[in-house]
C-alpha cells in the first residue's frame, strides 16, 4: 500500500509541475507578445481602413489611402504607389493599436493635458473607414520610456500605448514611397 501511495504522489507532484510550467510559459508568451494581446484604443479591423493621415510636421506629414482594388498609394504629398510592406506595417500596428492603461478623462484639467504632452501633440492620426473617422493624438513618453501618451478625439481619456507601436507611427515619410522612388526623398531630407 506505501508503494502505491507513494506512485500517486508522484503522479500528482509530475502533473502540478507541469502545470506550473505550462501556466508560467503562457505568461511568458502574453508579456512578450503585448501589442496583440492587449485590448485596442480603436475598434476597426485593417480591412476597413480606406485611409490613413499622418500629420507631424511640414516634411513629415503623408496620406496614404487605398484604391477601388484595395492597393495603397501615397495620396499627399505627391500621387504615388505606396510601398505595400511599409503600408501594411502601418495599417496593422494603428488598427492593433494596443491600449496598455487608461488614465481617465481629463477634460478639464489642462496640466495633466500639458504634462502628458497632448496640449501640441508629437503626433495626430486620422483614420478613415467607409462610415467612421478616428482622429488620435500622440503625446510624450510616459516617465519609464516605456509608452506613450495617446487621446481619442471623441473620447475624454487618456490611453497608453506601447513605444513599439509609436516607432511604427512616427516613420519617416519618404520609407511608404515605392523602393524605387525612396531613395532620393529620403536622402533629400538627410
Amino acid at each position: 500500500m506505501n508503494r502505491q501511495l507513494t506512485y500517486s504522489l508522484l503522479l500528482c507532484v509530475a502533473i502540478l509541475g507541469g502545470l506550473i510550467v505550462l501556466i508560467d510559459s503562457a505568461t511568458w508568451f502574453r508579456g512578450n507578445h503585448r501589442i496583440r494581446s492587449s485590448p485596442r484604443i480603436i475598434q476597426v479591423e485593417p480591412q476597413d481602413i480606406l485611409k490613413i493621415r499622418v500629420l507631424r510636421d511640414y516634411w513629415n506629414t503623408f496620406t496614404l489611402s487605398r484604391n477601388a482594388e484595395g492597393s495603397w498609394y501615397m495620396a499627399e504629398p505627391t500621387r504615388e504607389p505606396a510601398d505595400i510592406a511599409y503600408a501594411a506595417r502601418l495599417l496593422e500596428t494603428l488598427a492593433n493599436l494596443p491600449r496598455l492603461e487608461i488614465l481617465g478623462s481629463i477634460a478639464d484639467d489642462r496640466e495633466r493635458y500639458r504634462e502628458y504632452g497632448l496640449w501640441h501633440p508629437s503626433v495626430q492620426v486620422t483614420l478613415t473607414s467607409v462610415d467612421r473617422e478616428w482622429q488620435l493624438a500622440f503625446g510624450a513618453e510616459t516617465p519609464d520610456g516605456k509608452g506613450v501618451y495617446v487621446s481619442r478625439m471623441d473620447n475624454d481619456e487618456v490611453f497608453i500605448t506601447s513605444k513599439e507601436a509609436f516607432d511604427i507611427i512616427i516613420t519617416d515619410a519618404g520609407y511608404y514611397r515605392k523602393a524605387e522612388n525612396r531613395g532620393s526623398s529620403i536622402q533629400a531630407k538627410e
